[in-house]
C-alpha cells in the first residue's frame, strides 16, 4: 500500500525524476507534471494527497496555478510544498498568503529534506485523522497517551488546516497538549480561556494576524508569561517580529524540528516564570 499520493509540478525533468525516485523509494505514489497547466489539470483529476510545486513553470506559473487550485473546491485544501530557487520576498509573501505548508529553496535542500518535510506533513494529517485528538475532539486538559507532564497547553494558530494540523501533531508527538485555532480572533478567546504556555502562530491571517495577536498578548499584564513564536515562509522580517514582542521567529523554509526545539525551550522558560 502506498504511503500517499504526491504530485510533483516541475519543468526540469532531471530534478523531477530525482525527487520522484526518492519519494517512490519511500513508498509514495508519484505523478509528475511538466508545466503549470498540466499540473493544475492533474491535481484536479488525481486529487493527490500533497503537491510539490516549482514557481517558474511554462504555460502557467506556480503561483498562478496555486491561486487557481485554492479557488477550486476539490483542490482548495490539498497541502502544497513549494520547491524553488526563487527567494524573492514578494513571491514568498504571495505563496504564504495562498497557504503553502513550506517554502523550500532548491539550492539549500536535498531530496531527503523534501522527503522529511513531506513526512512531517503526511504524519500530521494521518495522525489528526486517526488516534491522536484534535482540539475539538479532546479537552485541552486531557492528555494523549504517553504525554509528558505539561500542565499548560500549546496553542497553534493558522488559517490553513493542513499546516496547522502538521504543526499540532508534531507537538503532540513531543508530549504537549495542543489546541488549534483557525485565526487570531478565535485564538484570543482560547488564550483567555486556557492560558497556554506557548502560542505558535502563522503571521498572515484574516482579521487579527499573528503579529497583532502577539502585540495583544504582550500588552496584557495577565498574559506576559505566555511565550509567542511566529512562523512564516519569509515574508516578515525577524526585526518586525521582535518589535511586536515575539519571543521567537521561525522560517518555514527550515526543518520542522527547529520549531519543535524552540517550543521546548520557550515552554521550559514559561514553566519557570
Amino acid at each position: 500500500m502506498a504511503a500517499g499520493h504526491v504530485l510533483i509540478i516541475e519543468d526540469d525533468s532531471r530534478i523531477a525524476e530525482l525527487y520522484a525516485s526518492k519519494l517512490r523509494r519511500g513508498g509514495y505514489e508519484v505523478d509528475v507534471a511538466r508545466d503549470g497547466v498540466s499540473g493544475f489539470d492533474l491535481a484536479g483529476s488525481l486529487l493527490p494527497d500533497a503537491i510539490i510545486l516549482d514557481i517558474h513553470l511554462p504555460r502557467l506559473s506556480g503561483l498562478a496555478a496555486l491561486a487557481v487550485l485554492r479557488r477550486e473546491e476539490a483542490t482548495s485544501s490539498i497541502p502544497v510544498i513549494v520547491l524553488s530557487n526563487d527567494d524573492t520576498p514578494a513571491v514568498m509573501e504571495e505563496a504564504g498568503r495562498l497557504g503553502v505548508s513550506a517554502y523550500l529553496i532548491k539550492s539549500m535542500v536535498l531530496p531527503q529534506d523534501v522527503a522529511e518535510t513531506l513526512s512531517d506533513l503526511w504524519h500530521g494529517s494521518a495522525e489528526m485523522a486517526g488516534s491522536l485528538r484534535s482540539a475539538a475532539g479532546r479537552p485541552p486538559h486531557e492528555k494523549a497517551p504517553g504525554a509528558a507532564d505539561h500542565s499548560a497547553p500549546v496553542l497553534v494558530v493558522d488559517e490553513h488546516a493542513a499546516t496547522r494540523q502538521m504543526v499540532q501533531t508534531a507537538l503532540e508527538l513531543d508530549g504537549y497538549q495542543v489546541l488549534g485555532a483557525g485565526g487570531g480572533d478565535a485564538a484570543w478567546t482560547l488564550i483567555n480561556d486556557y492560558r497556554p504556555a506557548v502560542v505558535v502562530t502563522h503571521v498572515w491571517m484574516p482579521g487579527l494576524d499573528g503579529l497583532e495577536l502577539c502585540r495583544k498578548i504582550k500588552a496584557d499584564n495577565t498574559l506576559r508569561q505566555v511565550k509567542v513564536i511566529v512562523y512564516t515562509v519569509g515574508i516578515t522580517s525577524e526585526d518586525e517580529a521582535k518589535r511586536a514582542g515575539c519571543d521567537h521567529f521561525f522560517l518555514m523554509t527550515s526543518a520542522l524540528s527547529g520549531l519543535r526545539d524552540s517550543v521546548g525551550h520557550l515552554y521550559a522558560l514559561a514553566e519557570r516564570s
